[in-house]
């Protein structure tokens, strides 16, 4: 696999997991772990966090052609 084919698959699985992030923040769906409800604010962060690294692997794609 070529390193810019892998940069690609790699930014579009993280923009699928930032869009979930954010559907969930939408939806409220709410997320327990061992017995704590996880806040809805940090969905918010990682939906920021993973569609801005994304977006920095689809750049740099696109200055590998």
């Amino acid at each position: 696999m070529k390193k810019d084919t892998f940069v690609f698959l790699v930014s579009l699985i993280l923009l699928i997991i930032g869009v979930v992030h954010i559907v969930r923040l939408i939806i409220g769906w709410q997320v327990q772990i061992a017995g704590i409800m996880v806040p809805m604010w940090i969905y918010g962060v990682e939906a920021v966090v993973f569609i801005c690294l994304s977006f920095v692997g689809f750049r740099l794609t696109k200055k590998g052609e």
